[in-house]
């Protein structure tokens, strides 16, 4: 259970079938980031579409399953249960900058990155800066004690 009762609550999978989880995980998705427009910085979030397969798009199946291309691959609940929370921290850092995210910027591949690191919970949101937008990127949790290391020095090393 999560300490920050700003959070949502988590999306367990209750026993059900693949078809019917994938189904609501979708309707959370398409809810989040087509319906209520994130907004991050001023900036629409966009999402990556393709490849589109059983009518979900490439960025909800790196969601669940950690890779976008083979959506094939398992839904993973360690990944899918927390879903809900992307909207929640970005709107959060948008209009608030809680002390309870840590947030911070670096680059990959030359490209400017914004991560947001709930510590308590592991998790980690990160999107791209685009021009006139922000490309939603990636969440997950953080499940081992040296990737949780790695994050806090990059993050102290950017505010230092």
């Amino acid at each position: 259970m999560s300490q920050h009762n700003w959070l949502p609550s988590l999306i367990y999978r209750s026993g059900q079938t693949d078809l019917v989880y994938l189904k609501e995980l979708n309707s959370y998705y398409q809810k989040d980031f087509y319906e209520d427009k994130i907004m991050y910085g001023g900036n629409p979030i966009a999402v990556k579409k393709h490849p589109i397969v059983n009518g979900c798009e490439a960025t909800l199946w790196h969601l669940i399953t950690g890779n976008a291309h083979l959506p094939s691959e398992p839904i993973l609940e360690y990944r899918s249960e927390k879903f809900s929370w992307i909207k929640s921290v970005l709107t959060k850092f948008d209009t608030e900058h809680s002390v309870d995210i840590l947030h911070w910027e670096n680059m990959r591949k030359g490209e400017k990155r914004f991560l947001h690191y709930i510590i308590p919970e592991r998790y980690l949101i990160v999107l791209t800066e685009r021009r006139g937008y922000n490309l939603f990127w990636t969440a997950y949790p953080i499940m081992y004690n040296h990737e949780h290391r790695k994050l806090m020095k990059e993050h102290q090393e950017f505010i230092s």
